[in-house]
């Protein structure tokens, strides 16, 4: 009897257990489609929902069909009213219309004739161009080419670091907001709080601070080099990324701007630096051993003044490494620029062991 109580009682455990876990993996197993239901926004105006990751019956349906037709900016300001409101006040908007056959098509210049969209009120038969979305990268920047040939062209794009990362055009800008965004650029998700030199206006930034807050939006790396003792001022709204990088153009694994070497990007601002010195110091001279200003120096930021990569007379031992042997060197205080010796240490016209 009691043998029977204790198998019907894990018999119904089984049964419990079971039923929840087929329910699991079934939805699991669920294909993935859009969200094609509609809701309200905090201002209480219908939107469309945005879609959930795509699938590929999603993708035989995200675009219009032959028989599609434009329906006017209008129709779309019925749904996207928030989104037609602030688009039709930028110059995208000028722009296109300038270039449209009619007032109305500006939307579907873009996204292509809305009539089946409209008709269905649901989130297809329309050009998508989602955030981070693998199959985006081609059609945004298939389309943006179209009119932006002198910023962006295909055979430099084709071998940007950018490009081959499968960074979209709309990772970095924003279209449909209005023009109190430089560049139409992504505002910066960079706290504030956490750093209290980071400046940003968030009605009407600075052009130094709309790129800065768009490039680190991915770049975070960079963006904790730049919180450390020593730093380029770019928190401070006196330098941006693109004055040493150029995001569009550049083949260069760095996105050095114009291809310039290293070299030449750093002395374009320190051009005190510049030689020829009679006496070159070799790893500052351009064209010189290793990564020339990085031998010395780290770009973004760091915890040693002046951007060194290491700490006083540390950063020479790199290279010279006999100074470790050299009793008189080891009982000179401070570092070996500032001890009163090899001051002049990026060149000198006067003295070859670099004093000034």
């Amino acid at each position: 009897m009691y043998r029977m109580q204790r198998s019907r009682g894990a018999a119904s455990q089984l049964v419990l257990f079971t039923i929840p876990l087929v329910a699991l993996v079934a939805v699991a197993l669920a294909p993935s489609i859009p969200n094609q239901d509609q809701k309200k926004d905090k201002q209480g105006e219908t939107t469309v929902a945005k879609a959930a990751p795509v699938d590929k019956k999603f993708l035989e349906q995200d675009h219009p069909g032959p028989e599609a037709t434009k329906v006017g900016m209008e129709a779309c300001g019925d749904c996207h009213g928030k989104q037609v409101a602030k688009f039709s006040a930028s110059k995208h908007a000028v722009y296109l219309r300038k270039v449209v056959a009619e007032k109305g098509e500006v939307c579907e210049y873009c996204h292509g004739p809305a009539s089946e969209h409209v008709d269905e009120r649901a989130n297809v038969k329309i050009l998508h161009f989602p955030q981070r979305s693998a199959y985006t990268v081609k059609r945004t920047t298939e389309l943006c080419v179209s009119c932006h040939t002198a910023v962006l062209d295909k055979p430099h794009w084709q071998g940007n670091t950018h490009a081959m990362a499968d960074v979209s055009c709309v990772d970095c800008h924003s279209f449909h907001q209005d023009d109190t965004q430089p560049y139409l650029l992504r505002k910066p998700d960079i706290k504030v709080t956490n750093n209290v030199a980071f400046r940003y206006d968030e009605k009407h930034p600075t052009t130094n601070q709309a790129i800065n807050g768009a490039c680190l939006n991915c770049h975070r790396e960079q963006q904790s080099q730049l919180r450390m003792r020593s730093h380029h001022p770019l928190f401070e709204d006196r330098v941006n990324c693109a004055d040493c990088h150029e995001p569009h153009k550049s083949t260069d694994p760095m996105l050095l701007a114009e291809n310039r070497d290293l070299s030449e990007t750093c002395l374009k601002c320190h051009t005190n630096k510049r030689g020829p010195f009679v006496f070159e110091h070799e790893p500052a001279r351009v064209g010189g051993l290793g990564d020339s200003c990085l031998t010395c120096h780290r770009p973004h930021g760091s915890p040693n003044p002046k951007l060194t990569v290491a700490f006083g007379r540390g950063l020479c031992i790199q290279c010279h490494t006999d100074i470790n042997q050299d009793a008189a060197h080891l009982n000179r205080p401070g570092s070996c620029w500032r001890s009163g010796c090899h001051s002049d240490i990026h060149g000198s016209n006067t003295s070859p062991l670099f004093f000034h």
